[in-house]
């Protein structure tokens, strides 16, 4: 079995992982564990692989020993700052509202795919608010570049 060279695994146990067994299980997939990107954690404390962030939920809540899994703050930093650039305002070139909504589309669909299967209801809620103020902003430019042209065309016609 063949496995593209950037193969990334996380492990986790209810008690203490027997990383030899680990290690033949991986040799015998033709796999070797990298010992410069290995690291032990513990779950209590949380750690974040591959944009998500992994954390045990604690005991206060009921549900001790299950894995709360979030996509990054740095992710979702991401996100806002692309839907930051597909709402940016060219006064020389306003695109329609519906332009806007699609370009904002092809940033946060993919990011909803690929965290649909964790909590990333707060992630959510954060890129929409921004979302949210970015879009009044980008009309109400929008608004008034129109308005402008309408003034400026009435003024070219009485002109002729």
């Amino acid at each position: 079995m063949k496995f593209p060279r950037a193969t990334h695994l996380v492990v986790l146990g209810k008690s203490w992982v027997d990383f030899a067994h680990i290690r033949a299980l991986l040799a015998d997939l033709g796999l070797e564990v990298n010992r410069e990107k290995t690291t032990v954690n513990n779950i209590k404390k949380g750690f974040e692989f591959l944009g998500y962030s992994f954390r045990e939920i604690s005991s206060e809540e009921g549900l001790e020993g299950k894995i709360r899994l979030t996509p990054t703050g740095s992710s979702i930093r991401r996100v806002i700052e692309a839907v930051e650039k597909a709402t940016e305002f060219d006064p020389s070139f306003p695109r329609p509202i519906e332009c806007v909504l699609e370009d904002v589309q092809k940033v946060v669909n993919p990011w909803l795919h690929y965290y649909h299967h964790t909590e990333y209801v707060e992630g959510l809620e954060e890129i929409q608010r921004y979302f949210n103020a970015q879009l009044r902003q980008y009309t109400s430019k929008y608004r008034e570049t129109e308005l402008s042209r309408m003034q400026e065309g009435r003024q070219i016609s009485k002109a002729f």
